[in-house]
């Protein structure tokens, strides 16, 4: 199968629609990002750095594609998914990389080969692989607004079902679930939704009761429940 034809449907930032339906801005997204990877030091930065590269080259309102960005952010990504001692979501992480990278290199009309690669990362691919897509899918989605939530909330499930213990992705989920709850009910009710969303945070303080951003968050879900 040619290339292009394996791209069409490839797991990629450029295939997932991400720049409809939002009026973030590149400044705002790139900046946003750029405090995630500097205050969240565990696995997520992975999917920040995917995303990060991705927007270099998007058309999030910004003057014109940075190719060099975009390269330098994509690696540093491939350098913590290198690290990864999980094969199945070094696999996963990879593809998304890897079609991006040529994704890019198409629209730059750049010579490119690894398309070998990327055919050998897709027949490699377990479900456990698909779910780390996800949560890169997830994690772009979240960053986009509050009509982004639902997809959103689609596929940290998703992601999650694979891999129950991963404290960076339940918060994720939390975190949407939470503002979405809050976008659409009054000041200081505690709906069903905030229940949902504290038990996940303690569900995330039960796997790491070190985690700092879930235990503020929780104390704001407290509060809130108090009236």
């Amino acid at each position: 199968m040619s290339l292009p034809l394996i791209l069409k449907d490839a797991p990629s930032h450029f295939n997932w629609d991400l720049e409809s339906g939002t009026s973030k801005d590149f400044e705002a997204l790139n900046l946003q990002i750029t405090e995630h990877i500097q205050f969240n030091p565990t696995e997520t930065p992975i999917q920040a750095h995917l995303f990060q590269s991705f927007l270099h080259m998007s058309g999030y309102k910004h003057p014109r594609p940075d190719s060099n960005s975009f390269k330098r952010c994509l690696k540093i990504a491939y350098d913590k998914i290198d690290a990864l001692t999980d094969k199945d979501a070094r696999i996963g992480y990879k593809l998304v990389a890897k079609c991006n990278e040529a994704i890019v290199a198409g629209r730059l009309k750049l010579d490119n080969d690894i398309e070998d690669e990327i055919e050998d990362l897709i027949e490699e691919q377990t479900n456990k692989s698909k779910a780390c897509i996800d949560s890169v899918r997830a994690f772009a989605l979240s960053r986009l607004g509050l009509p982004k939530y639902s997809d959103t909330e689609k596929y940290y499930r998703q992601a999650i079902e694979l891999y129950p213990n991963n404290s960076d992705w339940l918060f994720g989920l939390a975190l949407v679930i939470g503002r979405r709850a809050r976008s659409n009910a009054p000041y200081y009710a505690f709906t069903e939704e905030m229940k949902e969303e504290e038990e996940l945070y303690n569900q995330i303080l039960e796997l790491d009761n070190n985690h700092g951003l879930a235990c503020a968050s929780l104390s704001q879900c407290l509060l809130q429940q108090r009236g």
